[in-house]
């Protein structure tokens, strides 16, 4: 990677599996908190009430008491499944993010970033690349990491704890200069 031009600022990652699960946690809570969720149970709600109330009201008619009591079942069914799938994404997520950071060991453990006005640049021993900030959909952060996420499954972690304040203030500053879209 050549020098460091004037504006720009430089720093160094250095992998790590506690980095790479915080940014996993940060990046599903961001996709699944309230919106998907929220969706994905009112789906669940309707199907398993569908399944408790038409059935019953084709069968006896529309009854208020069976009409509750499926939908009761229904919301109960509900909140069952949903609780059964986030208790098993969470104890499922430190074993794939394990896994992935294993197989992502083959490659550079390190990797140099500097970034500018017009976006930011990569390299370690294997790769190089150099992204404008419009190439970026969003970021994130949370009090470890800072996520620059190009596409739903492929972003750049940085390490809060590997790198400068003042070069995470000036990383920040950059991405609001460029008006991307921060979540």
């Amino acid at each position: 990677m050549s020098e460091p031009q004037a504006g720009s600022h430089s720093f160094t990652i250095v992998s790590d599996e506690k980095d790479w699960l915080s940014a996993s946690w940060l990046l599903t809570r961001h996709r699944w908190l309230w919106k998907r969720l929220i969706v994905v149970s009112a789906l669940i709600w309707l199907f398993y009430c569908g399944l408790e109330v038409v059935p019953d009201a084709l069968q006896y008619g529309w009854h208020p008491a069976w009409v509750k009591h499926g939908l009761l079942w229904g919301s109960g069914i509900t909140l069952a499944v949903i609780a059964i799938g986030v208790a098993l994404a969470c104890a499922l997520l430190p074993f794939r993010v394990r896994k992935l950071f294993r197989t992502a060991s083959k490659l550079a453990q390190t990797t140099q970033f500097t970034f500018d006005a017009q976006g930011l640049r990569t390299a370690n021993q294997h790769a190089t690349t150099n992204l404008d900030w419009l190439q970026f959909e969003r970021w994130l952060e949370n009090d470890r990491i800072l996520l620059l996420v190009l596409m739903p499954r492929n972003y750049f972690a940085i390490s809060k704890t590997q790198v400068a304040p003042h070069i995470i203030d000036a990383l920040r500053s950059a991405l609001i200069a460029a008006r991307v879209p921060h979540c």
